[in-house]
């Protein structure tokens, strides 16, 4: 098996967002909804609220998470989108219909 990287990592959290797109492309506050990231993070504050947990602290973990995989393999891949790679900064639910 070989090593996972930040970009799998990346790729995984893409696919994640591609799947929570299509669950909420019939919501119809989704036009004036914020980033499809942004309601994400704030749909899962939901989820740790009815399961009681601190969102503040699973981010705070998160976080460290992410300092701890990201040490070693920035100057390895770089920041640079792999090819084919389709950013979700610009995405919306609706774009995903018919999928």
């Amino acid at each position: 098996m070989s090593e996972i990287t930040n970009r799998d990592r990346a790729e995984w959290a893409q696919q994640a967002l591609e799947v929570y797109s299509t669950l909420i492309q019939d919501d119809p506050a989704v036009e004036s909804s914020p980033p499809l990231m942004q309601d994400l993070l704030t749909d899962m504050m939901h989820l740790a609220r009815f399961e009681k947990l601190d969102f503040s602290e699973v981010l705070r973990l998160g976080n460290q998470h992410y300092e701890w995989e990201t040490e070693e393999d920035l100057d390895d891949e770089g920041d640079e989108s792999p090819p084919g790679y389709t950013s979700v900064k610009d995405w919306s639910p609706k774009d995903k219909r018919g999928s």
